[in-house]
């Protein structure tokens, strides 16, 4: 029974990650994501359900549109069956609990924002506006870890979490608003409303793990393209993915790394 409700997960993942590729290729184009309805970008027919089967439509068809043969992307496959393990290792992380809807629901957000920033160096305001209003009020529910430093001032776990949602995204937003001005060209105001959503998922003090493992991973991945890349060649590297990734790290593991830290002093 069990292997079937993973089964069960494991689809319903996947066909969240079928919206969330639409999500991808339409946000950036200003495009609405309801309507027209899913359709081929080459020959603009229409597809149909038995066109649109999470992860199995894709190998069936050989990655082409089975009308007109046009390609469409590997991108498409990866977020589907990502999405689905995402969903079920979330579950077998958290069980059925509301600690699992939610986390999985913030992983579509910075999976979101990562792939569009790769794609087209942008994060969109029409994802990280209405995740800060979103994300503060789950802020309630999903905070149970720092709660705790707020919580003799307050009283209520509920308001300490949220307090603690407000600090983080108040200092993620002005942490890399500072960069920001400082950096110039270095990052965007994307990345800066993105921390501010970060911190509003992770809260205080785990925003600073978040930004921390996003520097740390961005450091790297710089120092790197210096090595590796030719003489005299620039390449933009987007630091929203790093952030996402920082993100999602600190919402599983945030607190244990808060913990190993502390035990080195």
């Amino acid at each position: 029974m069990m292997y079937f409700i993973y089964f069960i997960i494991f689809i319903f993942g996947a066909s969240v990650g079928s919206f969330l590729n639409v999500v991808i290729d339409r946000v950036p184009r200003e495009q609405s994501i309801t309507n027209p309805p899913s359709h081929c970008p080459a020959c603009k027919r229409k597809l149909r359900a038995w066109d649109m089967v999470p992860i199995l439509s894709y190998i069936w068809f050989r990655g082409h549109c089975r009308y007109c043969g046009a390609y469409i992307p590997l991108r498409t496959l990866v977020i589907e069956a990502a999405t689905g393990a995402l969903f079920l290792g979330l579950f077998l992380y958290y069980g059925g609990t509301a600690y699992w809807g939610i986390t999985a629901f913030y992983t579509l957000i910075v999976i979101a924002i990562a792939i569009i920033d790769l794609e087209h160096g942008i994060i969109p305001n029409k994802i990280t506006y209405p995740a800060l209003p979103v994300c503060l009020g789950l802020s309630a529910i999903y905070l149970p870890l720092q709660e705790s430093v707020w919580l003799g001032a307050v009283g209520s776990p509920h308001l300490a979490a949220v307090i603690s949602a407000l600090a983080g995204g108040c200092l993620g937003f002005v942490i890399f608003s500072a960069i920001t001005l400082v950096a110039r060209e270095g990052m965007g105001w994307g990345d800066v409303k993105l921390a501010a959503v970060m911190g509003f998922m992770t809260g205080l003090p785990l925003i600073l793990v978040a930004l921390g493992i996003a520097i740390v991973l961005g450091g790297l991945s710089a120092a790197g393209m210096l090595i590796l890349r030719r003489k005299g060649r620039k390449e933009a590297i987007p630091f929203g993915p790093f952030l996402c990734l920082g993100t999602f790290a600190t919402l599983l593991w945030g607190g244990y790394i808060i913990d190993w830290y502390i035990g080195l002093f």
